[in-house]
């Protein structure tokens, strides 16, 4: 019996797609976690996270119930988090480093394709995508919505191709937590979920669907509970401004045309799979993977109504994670090499291209920006401190937790409420001129200015609302209109939960019973007081005197 040896090192052949497959995967690993970092935004969600750690339930300000946040399921995934270490920073770091990671793989084994394909159509795309990496971390909820996403295409395209086996429930319940994560995020689902429910009407199972979205209906109902709103109060900050439907899509159109300038990989890409869907509809031949291509179209959509955001690629980073997964798709399982090599060209040309089109460095004091029609690049400017890399050695939050009990209590106002609202404690009250975090400031209109950042309006300070929200005396408030209305809105953030007046104002406040006292403070002559940002009101001793 003769044993046969190895054949030597130098017989042995390398299988190049596999090589670039690995490769191409540890790069992208190295890029998203060289590019961590934590955006300001981030902390306005990390301060209701602290708050709740310490007993305060789920609220910003602990005076009163409101909801702060856009995305409930990032939130509520965080307590944990926290419970286990104090530093949120790097917390959220590494959980968005796993859920982005989670979402590639799931991404890559939504379709059965050679190694050498997926490096290509699926991993060298990410690689090139400034929006991917920059916003795989953020501390926004982005990483969620890419492994929400790739679950969803994963059971689609791999579970549900018969359709007595369509597995209902677990659609819609990948479907209604990515809502629950953030709820404008439906619209990305809502094709494929009702393509399916006309083409395999037979095979509906009505039970297995209602149990899938038992995670949203049962938010909605917390919300609407503890809150009083079944809508963040963002929702009504951001688009009850007073500003025309125009002046947003005017502003939504230059977020379109900034994506091709800050990414232009990734904008090739996710218009190529959007052509590929207008042109399928338009010729009815569309399948599940044209209507999931639809869900990131109508999202696309929708972004450019509500103005975009003043961070660059933050909401095309969905959309065109979404069209890399149906590229991949679309391929061959085993594309020719010539295809692949023209493919990754193309790519690597339209990154090169942002030599030209990105918008040029501007120096502003200590910050650096690039900043193009009010669309900034948010980490560029908060690389210092706020990056996992940066040449700042100790920044602060990364150091440490915010006290838990301040020296005394007190009032500010301020306009940025992301990292100073977090670090100043839970019994300082913050009242946020942008009314993100604030309900009447929310409900009021936006200032006028030159500069438009959507998604951070100002807004004016009524006479004596400071004062009122220290002492905790509505008095103070120099509008009797505007008094009644926020004694009704205190009522339903501040008031027992199952007090009956409580219930009874929450749906006096929905049918709009209260709107007359609005508009009338909204019609008196300067109803603002003057306020400079970040200017602290104390409680008083009882000789008069200030707290230090």
């Amino acid at each position: 019996m003769k044993l046969h040896s190895p054949p030597p090192l130098a017989s042995r052949r390398l299988n190049p797609g596999k090589t670039s497959f690995w490769i191409l995967c540890l790069l992208l690993l190295v890029l998203i976690v060289g590019h961590a970092w934590v955006a300001e935004d981030a902390f306005i969600t990390f301060r209701v996270v602290d708050n709740a750690v310490h007993g305060y339930g789920l609220r910003w300000n602990v005076d009163e119930r409101v909801e702060v946040f856009t995305s409930p399921l990032w939130l509520l995934l965080h307590l944990p988090i926290r419970a286990l270490h104090p530093n949120l920073f790097l917390g959220t770091i590494v959980f968005s480093v796993l859920c982005a990671g989670a979402a590639v793989a799931f991404a890559a084994r939504s379709a059965s394709k050679s190694r050498g394909v997926t490096a290509v159509t699926l991993i060298l795309p990410l690689v090139l995508s400034k929006g991917f990496l920059e916003f795989s971390t953020s501390g926004l909820e982005n990483p969620l919505s890419f492994l929400l996403a790739a679950l969803f295409s994963w059971i689609l395209l791999t579970r549900g191709r018969r359709p007595e086996a369509t597995p209902w429930f677990g659609l819609t319940c990948i479907a209604s937590l990515a809502t629950v994560n953030r709820m404008d995020t439906v619209l990305v689902y809502l094709p494929a979920l009702g393509y399916l429910l006309f083409t395999r009407r037979r095979h509906v199972r009505w039970a297995a669907i209602l149990g899938g979205a038992l995670p949203f209906l049962a938010w909605k109902a917390f919300s609407l509970l503890y809150y009083g709103f079944p809508f963040p109060n963002t929702a009504y900050a951001k688009l009850g401004t007073g500003l025309s439907r125009w002046v947003y899509a005017k502003q939504g159109l230059f977020y379109l045309l900034d994506f091709p300038r800050r990414d232009p990989a990734a904008f090739l890409v996710t218009a190529t799979v959007a052509a590929g869907v207008v042109v399928a509809l338009a010729r009815r031949r569309g399948g599940i993977l044209t209507f999931l291509g639809l869900g990131a179209l109508a999202y696309g959509a929708y972004v450019v109504s509500i103005g975009g955001d003043f961070m660059t690629l933050r909401f095309w980073s969905l959309p065109f994670f979404l069209s890399i997964i149906i590229l991949h798709a679309v391929m061959p399982t085993h594309a020719s090499a010539r295809r692949l090599a023209a493919i990754a060209v193309c790519l690597g040309g339209a990154k090169l291209a942002t030599v030209w089109t990105e918008p040029a460095v501007t120096v502003q004091g200590n910050s650096v920006q690039r900043v193009w029609q009010s669309i900034e690049d948010e980490r560029l400017a908060y690389v210092e401190g706020h990056a996992l890399f940066s040449f700042r050695r100790e920044p602060r939050f990364r150091l440490s937790a915010p006290p838990v009990e301040p020296v005394s209590p007190r009032v500010v106002m301020w306009w940025a409420v992301g990292l100073k609202p977090y670090m100043s404690g839970p019994q300082t009250v913050v009242v946020d001129a942008v009314g993100l975090a604030d309900p009447l400031l929310a409900r009021l209109p936006a200032l006028r200015r030159e500069t438009l950042f959507i998604g951070h309006f100002r807004r004016g300070i009524p006479r004596g609302y400071m004062e009122a929200r220290l002492t905790e005396n509505w008095s103070y408030i120099a509008d009797d209109n505007l008094r009644q209305y926020y004694e009704k809105l205190r009522i339903i953030t501040a008031g027992p939960l199952f007090q009956r007046e409580r219930w009874r104002t929450i749906l006096a406040f929905h049918r709009g019973r209260y709107e007359a006292l609005r508009r009338k403070f909204l019609a008196s002559e300067e109803p603002y007081a003057p306020v400079e940002d970040g200017k602290w009101l104390f409680l008083k001793k009882p000789d008069g005197s200030q707290e230090p």
